[in-house]
């Protein structure tokens, strides 16, 4: 008997088959308080990261979406660049985020439906770590379901 892991189970449980679920699953606690504008620190709770980021990271992983590692660690480092500098603002990787998205659209598709709405929630420096510890875990999973390099 194979023993599956709470992400497995739990993705599972919450549905989180493509991008729409994983995202909605996300900002439910601001569609439940029906408040605009929670930050990502409430909206983001442990469990929720993990599992949402197994999830997504199982999906970019997949042989039909095929996502290189290089393309989500470049995402990563300049999110690590831009902690650094107090005066840069997530904001400007929207661009880039979007840019990437439209020249390798199949590949990340999934991670710009995730990841552009939730760079809108990022309030405080908070908030900016959360994201940042959410697409290291999405590099993690990533790596684990065999993505490749």
């Amino acid at each position: 008997m194979k023993v599956r892991s709470i992400e497995e189970k739990l993705s599972e449980e919450w549905g989180l088959r493509n991008a729409d679920t994983i995202l909605e699953k996300i900002i439910e606690k601001e569609t439940l308080s029906k408040k605009e504008g929670i930050g990502l620190k409430e909206l983001l709770d442990d469990e929720k990261m993990v599992v949402c980021s197994f999830a997504l990271g199982k999906i970019l992983a997949s042989y039909e979406i095929g996502l290189k590692t290089a393309q989500l660690r470049r995402f990563y480092e300049a999110m690590l660049a831009i902690r650094g500098k107090k005066s840069a603002s997530l904001m400007i990787l929207k661009p880039q985020l979007a840019y990437a998205k439209a020249r390798a659209s199949r590949e990340l598709t999934p991670f710009f439906v995730v990841v552009n709405p939730l760079m809108e929630r990022v309030h405080d420096s908070e908030d900016f770590n959360r994201l940042v510890q959410f697409i290291e875990a999405i590099v993690a999973y990533h790596k684990y379901h065999g993505g490749r390099d």
